[in-house]
């Protein structure tokens, strides 16, 4: 299981990596273009659908290095068992979250898809942009099920 794990962060931060250095490109290009007089067409549209693939690729490596945000003020100031119980239900409840945008956006992105959506200037499949969100929702999901399991089988927990 953690192998597993550790592949989808590579493969999820090479991807994150590989839209950002895309983002950085095209926008070069279309300024240098624009300034030359030839602008780069649907540059704008470009940066939006790679900036998704950054935040759904970004998703995975966040959780699993817990580079989220956490609000522990109180939770610090609780007994070690309290502590636990609120960990639990804190988890689960995260989890199960995850899961429902991860369905809902994956619906979504079905009927973009059913729907035959494009964008307005390239004509680039919106299903499968949405689709991709929806991809990194799941990942970061199963990522989440992975740690929790994980904690639970701890002695510890």
């Amino acid at each position: 299981m953690q192998r597993v794990q550790e592949m989808v962060i590579r493969l999820t931060r090479a991807v994150a990596t590989a839209a950002v250095l895309l983002m950085m490109a095209v926008t070069v290009v279309s300024v240098v273009g624009r300034l030359a007089g030839v602008p780069l067409f649907g540059a704008e549209e470009m940066v939006a659908f790679l900036c998704v693939a950054v935040v759904a690729a970004s998703l995975p490596y966040c959780q699993e290095h817990r580079a989220h945000i956490g609000v522990e003020l109180v939770v610090r100031r609780l007994p070690p068992r309290w502590q636990r119980r609120l960990k639990f239900v804190r988890d689960l409840g995260s989890l199960g979250l995850w899961l429902v945008m991860a369905w809902a956006v994956g619906a979504y992105a079905v009927t973009k898809w059913r729907s035959s959506e494009v964008s307005l200037n390239l004509g680039w499949p919106e299903g499968a942009v949405v689709g991709l969100l929806a991809a990194g929702l799941a990942l970061t999901a199963l990522l989440m099920a992975f740690e929790f399991i994980a904690w639970l089988r701890r002695r510890d927990a």
